[in-house]
C-alpha cells in the first residue's frame, strides 16, 4: 500500500452505519484556541487522569485525544461534547453510557506521538491502534518476546530494510484486535496470529483459544502519516472503510 491515504472532511450529515467503519484522524498540534476547547470538553475525572502524566507532552496528548473523541462523537450524535457520559465494561473497554445510543454506537481511540485516530461504527465491535515507526526499537527482541512463532518467522523472512516497518504493522494489528474484543492485557499477544505484510493484506489468521474466532473479525490497514502505521479491527466482514480528517 502507498504511504498516502485519503483523509477528507466528513459531511455534516454523516450517519453511522454497520456497513461502514469510519476513522477520523487528527494531529495533536492544534491552534491554541482549539487546544483550550479540547480541555473544556473534559470532565473533572478526565482532567485528573491527565494530571497523572508527569511528562507534559504525554499529558497534553491525552487531553487533546480525549477532547477530540468527545468532539467527533458529539458531531455525529448532534449533541454537546460535554453531555456525553462514558461507562467502562467488565473488561475495561469504554462505551457510551446513554442507553439510547450506547448499545448501538461503537468507538475506539488511539494516539501516538502526535497522531490521534478515532474509529466508529454501529452494532459491531471495533478497535483501532496507531504507532509511530521508531528506528531505535529492537524489533527482533520485541518480536521474540511478544509475537507468535508464525509472526516472528514472517518478519525474519523479510529484507532487513522492511523488518522495522513490518514489526509495527504487526504490533498495530494485534493491539487493534485486542482493543476491539476488549480483552486487552488479559490475552497474550502470542496467542493469535496475524498477516501484516504486505500491509494491505491485513488479516487475523488464527486464535489458539478458539479455532473459529479468527473468522469473526476483519482487519484493515491505515496510513495516518508517512511516519505512522495503524490498523482498525472490526467484528464481522463486509464493511467499507471511510477515512476522515477532524479539521
Amino acid at each position: 500500500m502507498s504511504l498516502v491515504q485519503s483523509w477528507r472532511s466528513s459531511p455534516p450529515d454523516l450517519e453511522l452505519s454497520s456497513q461502514f467503519i469510519d476513522v477520523w484522524r487528527s494531529t495533536t498540534q492544534l491552534p491554541a484556541m482549539q487546544r483550550v476547547a479540547m480541555q473544556q470538553c473534559l470532565t473533572p475525572l478526565e482532567i485528573e487522569r491527565a494530571n497523572r502524566y508527569r511528562v507534559m507532552d504525554r499529558r497534553e496528548e491525552f487531553i487533546i485525544a480525549r477532547g477530540l473523541l468527545r468532539t467527533v462523537l458529539a458531531r455525529v450524535l448532534k449533541t454537546d461534547p460535554r453531555n456525553l457520559d462514558f461507562s467502562i465494561g467488565s473488561k475495561g473497554k469504554p462505551s457510551l453510557a446513554q442507553p439510547e445510543v450506547g448499545k448501538a454506537v461503537r468507538f475506539n481511540l488511539s494516539h501516538s506521538h502526535g497522531i490521534v485516530l478515532i474509529a466508529m461504527t454501529r452494532d459491531r465491535e471495533v478497535g483501532v491502534d496507531v504507532e509511530l515507526i521508531r528506528d531505535k526499537t529492537d524489533h527482533q527482541r520485541m518480536a521474540q518476546r511478544f509475537f507468535s512463532p508464525v509472526e516472528c518467522e514472517q518478519i525474519e523472512a523479510l529484507d532487513e530494510a522492511d523488518r522495522q516497518r513490518a514489526f509495527f504493522h504487526c504490533w498495530t494489528r494485534k493491539e487493534a484486535f485486542l482493543k476491539a474484543t476488549g480483552m486487552g492485557i488479559t490475552l497474550a499477544l502470542d496467542s493469535f496470529d496475524t498477516a501484516f505484510w504486505p500491509a494491505e493484506n491485513a488479516k487475523l489468521l488464527a486464535t489458539r483459544w478458539d479455532e473459529n474466532e479468527a473468522g469473526k473479525w476483519s482487519l484493515m490497514h491505515l496510513v495516518p502519516s508517512p511516519e505512522h502505521v495503524g490498523t482498525v479491527a472490526i467484528e464481522g466482514h463486509g464493511a467499507s472503510l471511510r477515512t476522515w480528517q477532524v479539521w
